[in-house]
């Protein structure tokens, strides 16, 4: 498989394009073009997907935030706030919009305490998505272990034991909190 570089230009084949990053254009759902002055490579859609998702381990390996992080450390990560969900004293919860997910963080006194995961389009989030979220949401010494699922729900335990992952069995969002929440309110 080829790199795609600044000098390439990366585009999916059909009718309406879109911008996929600097040098992609999304055209279909099935097939991404990758053409250089040189040569033309075709890959599956989700080939490419799945590159896209290591490159992202490899290069960004913590480009999701952790609970216990603070505003600024959350926004380095995901970027400006895009809306103020709500906002009482020492609670705040904050929308944000990055690697394709829109992200719901909860603020206790100004630190990460609940850190909600969905698709823009409200879609079900798939099992791999899920293990990727559980890889992003853990330092590379802690792992997730899994716990007893109950009424159709996912749990996981976070070695550490810093944070409680949630897989509600609706399938459309995911999230991280801080296992002592309730302790903290």
């Amino acid at each position: 498989m080829a790199v795609c570089t600044a000098s390439m230009l990366c585009r999916i084949t059909q009718h309406a394009p879109a911008l996929i990053g600097a040098f992609c254009t999304l055209y279909d759902s099935r097939c991404v073009v990758i053409e250089s002055h040189a040569m033309t490579l075709k890959i599956p859609v989700r080939a490419y997907a799945m590159f896209i998702t290591v490159l992202l381990f490899i290069v960004c390996p913590s480009a999701f935030a952790l609970i216990g992080e603070n505003t600024k450390q959350i926004e380095t990560r995901y970027g400006k706030p895009i809306k103020i969900e709500a906002e009482s004293g020492n609670f705040r919860d904050l929308d944000y919009a990055s690697h394709g997910f829109l992200i719901m963080v909860h603020f206790i006194e100004g630190i990460s305490r609940i850190e909600a995961f969905g698709r823009p389009d409200k879609s079900n989030i798939s099992s791999d998505a899920v293990r990727e979220l559980l890889a992003l949401s853990a330092d590379k010494d802690q792992t997730w272990r899994e716990l007893p699922q109950k009424d159709g729900d996912r749990f996981w335990s976070r070695s550490d034991r810093g944070a409680l992952a949630v897989f509600p069995a609706k399938g459309n969002f995911f999230f991280v909190q801080d296992p002592k929440l309730e302790d903290s309110q």
